[in-house]
C-alpha cells in the first residue's frame, strides 16, 4: 500500500520539457554553441641524470628511476661524463627520482640531478665508492 501511493504521488509529478544538454528551456534559448571548458596542457617535468669523473674515473654502474618510481635502467662500464634526459608527468603526489653510480676505482665520481633546469640533489664518492642521489618531485615533495 506504501509503495502504491509513492509510484501514485511520484506520476502527478509534472515533468520537464526535454531539452539539448547545454541549451536553456524556454523563450531564452540562445543558439550559440555550448560553452566547452578550457582544455588543460598535459605538463611534464624533463629530469637530467648526469654522472662525471675526476682523475680517470669510469662508473662500474649507473642505475637511476625511469618512471618516478620503481622502474629503473642499469648501465655498466660507463665512459665519462654521461648523461640521460627522462620526461615524467607533473601533478603527481609522490614521484622519485633517483641515480645510483659506483666507481671503477680511479678518481672521483660525481652524480647530479637537475629538474626543469635547477640543479636539486647531487652527491659525491671516491675510487670504488658508490654516489647515490633521489629526490621526491612530487606535489607531496620539497
Amino acid at each position: 500500500m506504501f509503495s502504491k501511493a509513492v509510484v501514485d504521488a511520484a506520476n502527478s509529478l509534472p515533468t520537464a520539457p526535454i531539452s539539448a544538454p547545454g541549451v536553456p528551456l524556454g523563450n531564452d534559448a540562445d543558439t550559440s554553441a555550448p560553452e566547452q571548458p578550457a582544455k588543460q596542457q598535459a605538463t611534464e617535468h624533463t629530469v637530467v641524470y648526469r654522472v662525471t669523473g675526476t682523475g680517470g674515473a669510469k662508473a662500474g654502474n649507473i642505475t637511476y628511476t625511469t618512471d618516478g618510481m620503481t622502474t629503473s635502467n642499469q648501465e655498466a662500464n660507463v665512459k665519462l661524463p654521461w648523461e640521460k634526459t627522462i620526461k615524467l608527468p607533473s601533478g603527481e603526489a609522490l614521484q622519485m627520482v633517483s641515480i645510483l653510480a659506483q666507481g671503477n676505482g680511479k678518481g672521483a665520481i660525481k652524480v647530479t640531478i637537475e629538474v626543469d633546469g635547477k640543479l636539486i640533489k647531487e652527491a659525491s664518492a671516491q675510487e670504488y665508492g658508490v654516489a647515490h642521489a633521489n629526490e621526491n618531485i612530487g606535489s607531496l615533495g620539497n
